[in-house]
């Protein structure tokens, strides 16, 4: 599915992307644990979205210039912006 088609609450997505940037920081949980949360930005030849992804599972594979697949995702707003995140059944794979 292409980016510009992406609409809130969508379910079982599969997307193909690139990441074109990546910000990472550890965030406190409601039971006082750290964990990693990373917002990377994936673009397609139709526009951008922010892929939000927590723990480090998959911190290898997002690199900027890396071309991603996307499995089994959903979309969600959160502050009016869409963003695209990983169900627990889903996946992502560096495809370059």
């Amino acid at each position: 599915m292409k980016i510009t088609e992406l609409r809130e609450s969508m379910t079982f997505l599969d997307v193909e992307a690139v990441v074109v940037g990546i910000e990472e920081r550890e965030v406190n949980t409601k039971a006082g644990e750290k964990i990693l949360l990373q917002k990377t930005e994936l673009s397609d030849d139709t526009g951008g979205i922010t892929l939000t992804t927590w723990g480090t599972k998959y911190q290898k594979i997002l690199e900027k210039g890396n071309r991603l697949k996307i499995t089994g995702a959903y979309t969600k707003s959160w502050n009016g912006q869409l963003s695209l995140n990983i169900s627990r059944a889903g996946g992502i794979v560096k495809t370059n």
